[in-house]
């Protein structure tokens, strides 16, 4: 099958995706391209976190041309048009097409723009599958002016780039439930026209190493039986990291806990973070580690005990495949993550039980242990991103059958 897959945005170096599923799908003897920008997703501070994560490229820019790229071809092509946020043109997609003749059109994330052009060009005769991963009109949960321009953006702009791919979409995927519900909602797609397909877990990157394990808790001068918590990602508001120190700082200080945020991005945030940690008293107990790269990611998983995270991340199941138990919040867009009893819940936004859910599991090696064996089957059957290229493979199947 010769399969293109067209993202707005693309950034090896950092997974996601696009590359991950470009691999997995070739691989399995498959013809992938991919089709995107010259340009990378615009991160905030995105100079220093390609600085902090080893890589041989200094901007976001990476030229145009072909390349190839782990059994699969990349096409970057100019870029017409760039806002300040996620939002671009991408020239020459007809073309581009034509010369690959795929079978299969895949569009990531047609609320960017670049990619949602493809579903202009089905008279070349392919078919096309959409997939988004939006589940709000704004960057955050709060009100605020940056969240009025972005809700009038995705109104105004997005909303309309979005609907020029859906509507010409042979299938139509969303990454979580959340974001199903927000396109039956918010764009008016019938929800038996949306399939969920998680994101994956690169498995053989992301797995428990004993021998890291020991390495990164003594670099830490973390003691052989004290918890050890983590959180990791790009660091914004968002993520509300602030309830989980808050939390941590009320823990019984006989477990001897330690704490790791890991990540780099927004860095009034940083600051707020480590003014919280200094106020709490818990400067002892709380390491703060630059942007790590995903190479080296899984050897602080492996090294810690408990996992945190306040909202959606690809890396809770990579945590989960390092044998980390997780704790997240009650949320439609997560909690299917715990679903095989391999992490906690907690009330979103309740600080106290938050702590309380980190107690237990700090408290109880055994349960650590069961939840983490528990985690890897769950990535295993469900969140590999081998078995999400064999459910688009499905989908791909399905779509061409109907010719």
């Amino acid at each position: 099958m010769r399969i293109a897959q067209v993202t707005a945005y693309f950034q090896p170096e950092f997974g996601y995706e696009e590359y991950y599923l470009s691999r997995t799908l070739s691989s399995l003897g498959h013809e992938v391209s991919l089709v995107t920008s010259d340009r990378i997703f615009p991160f905030k501070n995105v100079k220093r976190l390609l600085a902090e994560i080893g890589t041989e490229h200094t901007t976001r820019k990476r030229g145009t041309g072909v390349s190839d790229l782990d059994g699969f071809k990349v096409y970057r092509l100019p870029c017409a048009f760039e806002m300040v946020t996620d939002f671009n043109l991408i020239m020459n997609i007809r073309a581009t097409l034509k010369k690959i003749r795929p079978d299969i059109v895949h569009i990531h994330e047609p609320i960017q723009g670049g990619s949602a052009f493809a579903a202009l060009h089905k008279d070349l005769g392919f078919k096309l599958v959409v997939d988004q991963h939006t589940y709000a009109t704004t960057f955050e949960e709060t009100r605020s002016l940056k969240n009025q321009i972005a809700h009038y953006q995705f109104v105004q702009l997005r909303k309309r780039f979005a609907r020029l791919a859906l509507s010409r979409a042979d299938a139509i995927t969303a990454v979580t439930d959340r974001t199903k519900q927000f396109m039956v909602e918010v764009q008016k797609i019938p929800a038996d026209n949306i399939e969920v397909v998680t994101l994956g877990v690169d498995v053989d990157t992301f797995k428990f190493n004993k021998a890291a394990r020991v390495k990164i808790r003594k670099e830490l001068g973390v003691a052989r039986n004290a918890p050890l918590i983590l959180t990791a990602g790009r660091l914004d508001r968002a993520k509300k990291l602030e309830m989980l120190i808050q939390a941590f700082s009320g823990m019984n200080k006989s477990l001897g806990a330690r704490l790791v945020i890991i990540g780099s991005g927004d860095d009034a945030y940083e600051r707020k973070l480590r003014f919280e940690v200094e106020k709490l008293d818990l400067n002892k107990s709380v390491n703060f580690i630059k942007f790590v790269n995903r190479s080296l990611l899984s050897d602080y998983y492996s090294a810690a005990d408990i996992g945190f995270w306040n909202k959606a991340s690809i890396t809770i199941l990579e945590a989960m495949n390092c044998r980390v138990p997780v704790v997240i919040p009650d949320q439609i867009t997560i909690k299917r993550y715990v679903a095989n009893k391999n992490g906690l819940l907690f009330p979103e936004g309740d600080v106290v039980e938050l702590k309380e859910c980190l107690t237990k599991l700090a408290g109880n090696n055994e349960l650590r242990n069961e939840m983490a064996e528990r985690g890897v089957k769950l990535v295993g059957k469900k969140y590999s991103y081998n078995a999400s290229a064999k459910n688009y493979l499905k989908i791909y199947r399905r779509c061409l059958e109907r010719s």
